[in-house]
């Protein structure tokens, strides 16, 4: 009796569960694919200021975050537009590792970048020429205003980093192998101090990102003196020590080999080291203030634009020659070496593995505790308001992960209610990050389950003389398989989540860095046979997690407990 007119229902939140942690896959998927494309223009980490007008030719700028973060190369793409319109301009603002490796695979057609050395490398490897110095600001170290190092009075840059290691710091790095990231791996060796995870925190982040994490925790961090003008008054840091020759930074622009629009990038990078370019970035101040970056003028001039591009179709050429023997003395794939990662047993992905399950099998089971009874209470009971809380469950399906996220920052950050705990940047928060993300999904589910057993069931079991509890635990025996799907559910809504995760988690190394932020960072880094070898361990999770529902699903509908 019951049974039989449970099968459609039961189907339909096995369905249900299977969708989610399909979703698991499909984000894995979508992760590991990123890391063979640049992003596209409006998304995170690759911001556009154009949408691809027809008839105009894009010019692609892997840009590095600090520079696009401060206005200053949205208000340069607009005014080089405004002047040759039949370009538009497309940014992606990313790390310069990124950045680099964008024109590495011919991704973009303009690098602009901030690390001399990583620059050189790629031009003398080939991949870029005609680097051309554009503007220049400086880095500063930026911490609380109590200083509790006492950098303010060091010497210089070095005796300030010697400073904070001496007292425990903390110090947050970007860890993303950006240009500020670099200068800082230099800074700490040239001052003779190898940073102490006890104290040391990787972040990789951008450097708004990177800042606002240091402003919670009260802790030191080197970024360039734009973006802390721009962001410095939400977080809380001053400029503690600056001012020093090793604090120089210079940003360049270097026209791709491989561009697909050779022209444009060319035409680009002469108008920003042209005279108008050199007076707009000067006269850059946002809010009336101070100048943000200074042009760099070093006298001389590069080759002409068309002998550039001569050069371009004669190194494309080249390279298509040459393409066949350089097929067969390229270094393994990204998919091979991720190949060997996960076979190897690589400490840095399988502890990343390791944390993911455990973070996110807390949140799994605190949300359990808590969706299942909520549904079956809902389920069951009639009250005033009963819609209302029905509805207010299925909105939470809707939830966007980076509501959520943002809801819980600003519950738990230091000027929160719940900021007192400090259990921002911690695993905790990600935990309560997700739980709200996989309550509605199990809340959901068991309340059409439930609601779906037809009402005599209970009613023959009281008759029968069972009690109320006994009719109750028949009820759920009833929908077993059901439930199981909506925990399913819940699982697959927290392990693919990077949004809420990176928000209220920071992705700090041996902390809060989990799988989904971890390839999030290593294809902006380029390490893309870290993202896949993640990406096909999160793949698989969402593949065992199918393959478990789809059994226990099947035996719940083989073998009925009510007739």
């Amino acid at each position: 009796m019951g049974s039989a007119r449970l099968t459609s229902h039961t189907r339909v939140a096995a369905a249900a569960g299977q969708a989610l942690a399909w979703a698991a896959g499909a984000a894995a998927l979508s992760m590991m694919a990123a890391g063979c494309r640049p992003p596209s223009a409006g998304e995170p980490g690759g911001r556009g200021l154009a949408g691809g007008e027809p008839g105009r030719s894009a010019i692609q700028v892997g840009t590095t975050t600090s520079a696009y973060d401060s206005g200053l190369l949205e208000a340069l793409g607009q005014a080089f537009e405004a002047t040759n319109p039949e370009y538009e301009i497309r940014f992606f603002a990313v790390g310069t590792g990124q950045a680099l490796e964008m024109g590495r695979r011919g991704d973009v057609d303009l690098v602009l970048a901030h690390a001399p050395a990583a620059e050189q490398e790629f031009v003398s490897g080939g991949h870029g020429w005609r680097r051309r110095p554009i503007m220049r600001n400086d880095f500063v170290l930026a911490g609380p205003p109590e200083d509790p190092a006492g950098i303010r009075g060091a010497e210089d840059v070095l005796s300030a980093l010697q400073l904070i290691a001496a007292g425990g710091g903390p110090f947050v790095s970007r860890g993303d192998q950006s240009g500020t990231h670099a200068r800082e791996r230099s800074l700490w060796m040239w001052a003779g101090v190898s940073p102490e995870p006890a104290w040391y925190r990787e972040v990789g982040q951008g450097m708004g990102a990177t800042l606002l994490i240091a402003g919670e925790q009260q802790a030191y961090t080197l970024t360039d003196r734009a973006t802390l003008t721009i962001t410095g008054p939400a977080t809380r840091l001053e400029e503690l020590f600056g001012d020093d020759p090793l604090l120089e930074n210079v940003y360049a622009a270097i026209e791709v080999r491989a561009a697909a629009n050779p022209a444009g990038a060319c035409a680009l990078s002469e108008w920003l080291g042209s005279a108008e370019g050199s007076r707009l970035i000067e006269s850059f101040r946002p809010g009336g203030g101070e100048a943000l970056f200074t042009p760099v003028a070093e006298g001389g001039s590069l080759a002409p634009c068309a002998v550039s591009l001569r050069g371009a179709a004669a190194a494309a050429a080249a390279s298509a020659a040459g393409s066949s023997d350089a097929r067969q003395s390229q270094p393994p794939s990204a998919f091979g070496r991720a190949w060997d990662l996960l076979t190897s047993g690589d400490g840095y992905v399988w502890q990343i593995v390791l944390r993911s399950l455990a973070i996110s099998g807390a949140a799994l089971l605190l949300a359990t505790v808590i969706g299942i009874p909520i549904g079956i209470a809902v389920a069951l009971s009639r009250f005033r308001g009963h819609g209302a809380v029905i509805a207010l469950i299925h909105t939470g399906l809707a939830l966007p992960p980076v509501v959520a996220g943002l809801a819980a920052y600003l519950l738990l950050s230091r000027n929160g209610p719940l900021g007192p705990l400090e259990l921002l940047y911690r695993p905790t928060a990600i935990v309560l990050a997700q739980i709200v993300l996989a309550g509605p999904y199990i809340a959901a589910v068991t309340l059409a389950a439930v609601a779906a057993v037809p009402a005599d069931v209970r009613l023959q079991a009281r008759g029968l003389g069972a009690t109320r509890l006994q009719a109750l635990l028949l009820h759920l025996r009833e929908v077993r398989g059901s439930l199981i799907a909506a925990v399913a559910a819940g699982f697959g809504a927290v392990i693919s989540e990077v949004g809420a995760v990176m928000i209220v988690g920071g992705n700090i190394l041996g902390e809060t860095r989990v799988m989904t932020t971890a390839i999030v960072l290593e294809t902006r880094r380029g390490n893309f046979e870290v993202a896949i070898a993640l990406g096909a361990i999160l793949l698989a999770i969402a593949f065992v997690v199918n393959i478990a529902l789809l059994a226990v699903g099947r035996r719940s509908l083989r073998r009925p407990l009510v007739s």
